[in-house]
């Protein structure tokens, strides 16, 4: 496994996890280009295989990846898995883009962002100086 994240909050609802469960079995075959959407109920998911994956070696990366998404997530409300060549992600609706406090894991994304953020007020600095400097 590359990279997981499950939300903190889960679901014990039999037609949620029953919707949970239909979406993932459709997600578990690539469509074209290896890429699929489903929902069911008020859960929808995504799946992709990337770059020129077999149509077999797909649906085998995908079933894996669903595998392990069920069993490290469980009844998590929202959850992402990624392997070395295909990812799965599933959501409840209304529920996937909520802050990421709601997640167990720390969002890369936003340190870079806060990182690059940073950087560039430093570059800004750097700049206004040196300008001060010629003008005096």
């Amino acid at each position: 496994m590359v990279y997981r994240k499950c939300s903190t909050s889960t679901s014990a609802d039999a037609g949620f996890l029953g919707s949970r469960d239909a979406v993932l079995g459709v997600l578990q075959v690539g469509g074209a280009n290896g890429y699929r959407t489903g929902s069911s109920g008020s859960v929808q998911g995504v799946s992709q295989c990337l770059g020129d994956l077999a149509a077999a070696d797909c649906t085998a990366c995908l079933a894996q990846a669903v595998g392990q998404l069920k069993g490290t997530c469980g009844t998590a409300l929202a959850a992402d898995v990624h392997l070395a060549q295909c990812y799965v992600r599933y959501w409840a609706s209304g529920y996937y883009f909520r802050p990421s406090q709601d997640y167990s894991q720390d969002d890369v994304g936003r340190t870079v962002a806060i990182i690059i953020g940073i950087l560039a007020g430093l570059a800004l600095i750097v700049v206004f100086i040196s300008f001060l400097r010629k003008s005096c």
